[in-house]
């Protein structure tokens, strides 16, 4: 919901940019917002693609907000070589070209991005000594190169280069050259690694996620940023693909005691019930309406990637208007946590939540309202249980 609302996490696609050939992108953009959040200094992040705004360096942009208030900003260029082909110093200084130092200095003169870092990434590998200088004239000024070796881990897995230049020049200052990155089939290893190792699961999670990117990437028109919860409530629906039981939602009346019950769920971030109590819980929020909701729910449908048809109770979770309800399963735990603002009922044989950890207003709700049998006696209210203590 919080999603859809903000529109800072909106952008639009630039038109005729959707390439469902562009592997290398999706993978590294799957790669990187992992890294986001398994990263404790990292507050959120927004990722996105082929806004117009950026010119060349539009392939991926990024903007990290970190929990000490510093906001870092990059723009990508993204060049791919299957054989890993040498990056040769004829490259940069070539009037065009994927490489050519000339070509970007002039769209960056055109665009409006003077407070992101950009960043010319790329798996092919350099040749170049550091400390190497190139003499180059661009437009009318005739610049004089340096080519540096910088350190740049958040983005940076092979080498990372800046080019000094004199005279100063905006593009120069912004500029880096990052090659020898992780190719392909390194990546998609790196993120089924990550799956394996965070959350003990099979190959199936690590791969749908890969799908996910790659169906928000070739999404047109108006579009919403990756950021930190869309990502983190993605990762968790996956994981609990198999583990979750949709609600009965037929529009029939609900009694005040099954009102009492779902009032204690919700107020519950999680809450266990042993497994036979899945026929009840299924039905506490068979009243809910859907048909009103369509147009949210089709928008929350889009922007995760899931059909109406057969995912309404995952929908209205997504709302917040009702439960995941899920099995016990050990990767729950790690599931669960990434979306702390959201609410589960598991199923489970185990001990159940305990009543005093409601509220004081619920608490009261219960103890008078439901009733128990002891050793086959005449049911009483749970208040005069307490009270006989």
């Amino acid at each position: 919901m919080q999603i859809l609302e903000d529109p800072t996490l909106l952008f639009r696609k630039r038109k005729g940019t959707t390439n469902k050939g562009s592997d290398y992108e999706n993978l590294i953009i799957a790669e990187l917002i992992l890294s986001f959040i398994n990263d404790d200094k990292v507050k959120d992040f927004k990722v996105w693609s082929n806004d117009d705004n950026f010119g060349l360096f539009d392939d991926i942009v990024i903007e990290i907000e970190f929990v000490n208030g510093k906001i870092d900003k990059y723009a990508m260029q993204v060049k791919y070589s299957n054989d890993a082909r040498i990056l040769t110093k004829n490259s940069l200084t070539e009037q065009k070209g994927n490489f050519s130092i000339e070509k970007y200095h002039a769209d960056f003169k055109k665009s409006k991005i003077s407070d992101y870092k950009i960043l010319l990434y790329t798996n092919r590998k350099f040749d170049i000594s550091e400390g190497l200088e190139i003499d180059r004239n661009i437009k009318t000024s005739n610049f004089n190169l340096i080519i540096q070796q910088v350190e740049n881990s958040t983005l940076n897995s092979g080498r990372c280069f800046k080019l000094a230049s004199e005279p100063p020049d905006a593009f120069f200052d912004n500029f880096f050259l990052l090659t020898n990155q992780t190719d392909v089939d390194g990546i998609r290893k790196n993120i089924e690694d990550y799956f394996h190792q965070k959350f003990n699961c099979h190959d199936y999670s690590f791969k749908k996620f890969i799908d996910f990117v790659t169906e928000w990437s070739n999404l047109e028109g108006k579009m919403v940023k990756l950021c930190k919860r869309l990502v983190q409530t993605k990762i968790t629906l996956i994981l609990l693909s198999e583990l979750y039981h949709p609600l009965i939602i037929n529009g029939s009346n609900i009694t005040p005691h099954m009102n009492l019950l779902r009032n204690i769920i919700m107020n519950c971030h999680t809450i266990s019930f042993v497994k036979c109590t899945e026929n009840v819980l299924v039905t506490l929020w068979s009243d809910l309406e859907s048909e009103s909701a369509k147009p949210l729910l089709t928008k929350l449908s889009r922007l995760y990637h899931i059909s109406i048809d057969n995912n309404i109770s995952i929908l209205l979770w997504l709302m917040g208007n009702c439960p995941l309800i899920v099995t016990q399963n050990p990767v729950l735990v790690k599931a669960i946590n990434l979306c702390p603002d959201l609410n589960f009922v598991i199923l489970d044989d185990s001990e159940g939540t305990k009543v005093s950890n409601l509220d004081a207003r619920l608490l009261a709700d219960v103890v008078t309202t439901f009733r128990c049998s002891l050793q086959g006696k005449c049911d009483i209210s749970l208040e005069n249980v307490f009270r006989r203590g």
